[in-house]
C-alpha cells in the first residue's frame, strides 16, 4: 500500500481510526500504538512526523468520503485494504466490536 496517493492513504487511515474508535470508544495509546505503527509501516511512511500529520487529518476527516475513496481502489488494493483492516480488528481491544465494524467498513467501501 506504499504506492497509494496521499489522499488514498488518508482514506485508509480514516477507516482505521473509525474502526478503533467505533468499536472501543477511542484510541488508547497503550493498547493501539503498536498496531498504528504497523499501519504506518504498511502505508510506507518513513517519517513519524508525516504519518502523525496524516493521522491527525484522518481523525478530522469525513468517514463517508473515506469509504467512497476506498470503493474506487483497484481489486488488488481492496484486498490489501481488507487485510489491513482485519489485522487492526485482530490487534486487541473489543475484537467482536472491531470485526463488526470491519464488516460495515467493507460494505460501505464496496470491498
Amino acid at each position: 500500500m506504499e504506492n497509494l496517493e496521499m489522499t488514498q492513504k488518508l482514506a485508509v487511515l480514516t477507516n482505521v481510526y473509525q474502526l478503533i474508535a467505533s468499536a472501543d470508544g477511542s484510541v488508547n495509546p497503550i493498547r493501539d500504538n503498536s498496531i498504528i505503527d504497523t499501519v504506518s509501516n504498511v502505508l510506507g511512511f518513513k517519517s513519524k512526523n508525516a504519518f502523525n500529520l496524516l493521522w491527525n487529518g484522518a481523525i478530522m476527516s469525513n468517514p463517508h468520503e473515506a469509504f467512497e475513496c476506498v470503493s474506487k481502489f483497484s481489486n488488488s488494493q481492496k484486498q490489501q485494504f481488507k487485510q489491513l483492516i482485519l489485522t487492526v480488528a485482530n490487534a486487541g481491544g473489543n475484537k467482536i466490536g472491531r470485526h463488526n465494524c470491519a464488516q460495515q467498513i467493507f460494505q460501505f467501501s464496496h470491498c
